[in-house]
């Protein structure tokens, strides 16, 4: 009889425990398929303009007797403006290079600016400093002094101060999130996160960034995840800039389940200005490389996000 009220009992148990775990799981897909009901309208891509470009290169966003060789070298930022037009949009971009290489001079990052601003979309592309030269946060900081200088300086060269957009690749995504999820960031150099119109993260790393990881000494920084203060899903929030996340469907699969992860923890913190994209038969690197082909989706994707919340703020 004591083995039969047992076994009942632990029939009962396992019961219970696959409840439990089936309503978590269909809990988190009704999260997800919230997302993908969030998404912006479908728009068609823009056609591309034939507006002239202005290049204005090596403008430094940092200023001051106390800056250090280092920031002076590689805190500066180009402008691709588009000519003969008064009160564009101006998106600024952060290139990737797991915050330890690449810059504002790359042949993809100039030529992605130079398509926008033909389309009517300004571009402050920004170097900023890498690690290990420099540490966690100077990289976020720097970010922020960059965004800081376009907000108070793009009206003077044609643009729309109101209609600042945040924008990157890889480690440029996650540089944009953390912007957007850590008001005080951008606090610092007086910039209120809210008076910022947009933000687009392409391929970004949304845990704790592997070279922190690799600055920390962890062993195995880039398959050991970590979520702590230098993580955008660590400070989930309902009030932010509207957020589009996007990724390859041939980015590596932890790349991907990371950008679910903070659609998800946004969703559950109230947020209900995030969208995302999954964009076909790319990788990671293609995200970027393929932005300035003709017709290409995702450039109609980018454009169609700033267009729609420009003129949310009655800017377009």
């Amino acid at each position: 009889m004591k083995n039969s009220a047992n076994a009942k009992t632990l029939k009962k148990t396992v019961g219970v425990s696959l409840t439990i775990i089936l309503f978590c799981l269909a809990g988190m897909v009704t999260l997800f398929q919230q997302c993908q009901r969030s998404r912006p309208e479908k728009v068609a891509p823009a056609k591309l303009m034939q507006t002239q470009v202005i290049v204005k290169e090596d403008i430094g966003y940092k200023t001051g007797n106390d800056l250090e060789p280092y920031e002076k070298e590689r805190c500066l930022l180009d402008l691709y403006l588009p000519e003969k037009v008064k009160g564009f949009p101006i998106m600024v971009w952060f290139h990737g290079g797991s915050l330890k290489r690449l810059g504002k001079d790359d042949a993809a990052t100039k030529a992605l600016a130079g398509r926008f601003a033909r389309e009517g979309v300004g571009a402050a592309v920004v170097n900023y400093r890498l690690s290990p030269l420099a540490k966690y946060p100077a990289y976020i900081k720097d970010a922020a002094a960059a965004v800081a200088w376009v907000k108070e300086n793009i009206g003077r060269h044609g643009g729309n101060p109101e209609a600042v957009f945040i924008a990157g690749h890889s480690a440029g995504g996650y540089l944009s999130l953390m912007l957007a999820l850590v008001p005080e960031y951008l606090q610092e150099y007086r910039v209120n996160p809210m008076s910022i119109a947009g933000i687009i993260s392409i391929g970004g790393q949304t845990f704790t960034h592997y070279a922190i990881r690799e600055e920390r000494g962890m062993p195995n920084p880039e398959t050991t995840p970590v979520i702590d203060e230098a993580a955008p899903c660590f400070h989930a929030r309902k009030d932010a800039p509207p957020i589009l996340v996007v990724w390859a469907d041939g980015d590596s699969p932890d790349r991907i389940e990371e950008n679910k992860y903070l659609l998800a923890i946004q969703k559950m913190a109230g947020n209900r200005q995030m969208f995302f994209r999954e964009i076909k038969n790319r990788n990671h690197w293609s995200l970027v490389t393929q932005l300035t082909d003709p017709g290409d989706p995702l450039a109609g994707e980018i454009v169609s996000f700033i267009n729609k919340h420009s003129r949310k703020l009655g800017l377009k």
